[in-house]
């Protein structure tokens, strides 16, 4: 599903009005808007060297300064554009239990994987990541800071229903889990499909799933 489809946000360009007035919250907000949809337009055109703040500014519809009135660099407006497409794209899910909101966080972030993330421009965006540290640090204030919220909310729930272990480590676990979907995706270019999302719930579950209860025998009196 290319971006050009189906916007991040509202897709109205601010006019010149609208970005006047920086202390105006719904013309700022227009402003921040365009610009996050700019950005995650360009980024899926053009490989990130050729995506320059000018290009994001023009597209939008607003002056260079307007942007950087909130972000400090090129990278930081890529990354919120990606970090908000996902965030739109894979919600936190509440379906009463924590296999049916695990199984339906990893279906919808397999599918943006499968979608987006074979973009190569994107692919670009993370490979320029390795050898960027302003992007790297990007990456991970804004996007990977991201999903790890979102995946410990499901584990905690799952804790506080009794379905998961009290005291698990939840960090091993998103490490394990977004690990595998990075190493399939860029490494492997191994398919995450149905087979893939029931493999990782079931090592989940078996190294996680709290014990049955088991209730205690009445004892006969006399």
């Amino acid at each position: 599903m290319a971006v050009t489809e189906r916007h991040l946000l509202s897709a109205v360009p601010p006019s010149e009005a609208d970005t006047a007035n920086p202390l105006n919250p719904r013309r700022s907000k227009r402003a921040h808007e365009a610009i996050l949809n700019a950005a995650a337009e360009l980024i899926h055109e053009r490989p990130y060297s050729d995506v320059c703040i000018e290009a994001i500014a023009a597209r939008a519809g607003v002056g260079k300064q307007t942007i950087y009135r909130w972000w400090t660099s090129k990278a930081a407006v890529l990354m919120e554009a990606c970090a908000a497409l996902i965030a739109r794209e894979v919600p936190l899910p509440d379906k009463g239990s924590f296999v049916e909101d695990f199984r339906d966080y990893l279906s919808h972030i397999c599918s943006f994987f499968m979608t987006q993330l074979s973009c190569p421009a994107i692919a670009g965006l993370l490979a320029e990541a390795q050898c960027d540290s302003e992007l790297a640090r990007a990456f991970q204030e804004r996007l990977l800071k991201q999903r790890r919220v979102v995946l410990r909310t499901i584990l905690e729930r799952g804790i506080q229903r009794g379905e998961l272990r009290p005291r698990i480590d939840l960090d091993v676990i998103m490490d394990m889990v977004h690990g595998a979907l990075w190493y399939r995706t860029l490494i492997l270019k191994a398919p995450l499909d149905d087979a893939f999302i029931d493999g990782v719930i079931a090592q989940v579950m078996a190294g996680s799933a709290a014990k049955p209860r088991r209730d205690k025998p009445a004892h006969s009196s006399g």
